[in-house]
């Protein structure tokens, strides 16, 4: 079954890194990956797809589609939170920290917040997600 899944996702995504892929292409592969998952009962497997997916559109910006890409991955980020199979597992605090880091970096302050307040919620010790906040409070009184 995990074989199955995995050539879903595969064939979805078709990384490959002899081709540039534009937003459209990657957004195009995000909606085909979830229709494939969305028939999974495998929740776990669906979140940390999302998470590597997210971290690979991270990875494949380039100057001019820097933000169309980290909005991208803040995207799969956010369905890896809503794909985890418990907010206990190690994927959902990971898919939290990635979205808070990043949308700090975004500058959508609301949402980092949101996502590592979750996040200190369950684990304050988790990485750095003390700091973060802290930075984040910073960043909000400095305008």
């Amino acid at each position: 079954r995990l074989a199955k899944w995995s050539d879903k996702v595969k064939s979805a995504f078709k990384f490959s890194s002899d081709r540039k892929e534009t937003s459209a292409d990657a957004a195009t592969g995000a909606r085909a990956a979830h229709d494939s998952l969305a028939l999974s009962n495998e929740p776990t497997l669906g979140a940390k797809h999302y998470i590597e997916y997210a971290h690979k559109a991270e990875k494949r910006k380039n100057n001019r589609e820097a933000e169309a890409q980290y909005k991208l991955a803040l995207a799969n980020y956010e369905q890896a939170i809503e794909a985890a199979d418990s907010n206990e597992s190690d994927v959902y605090r990971l898919a939290l920290y990635r979205a808070g880091v990043l949308s700090t970096g975004l500058r959508e302050m609301d949402r980092a917040e949101r996502h590592l307040t979750e996040l200190a919620g369950l684990d304050y010790g988790y990485r750095d997600v003390a700091d973060r906040l802290e930075k984040l409070t910073e960043l909000r009184n400095s305008g």
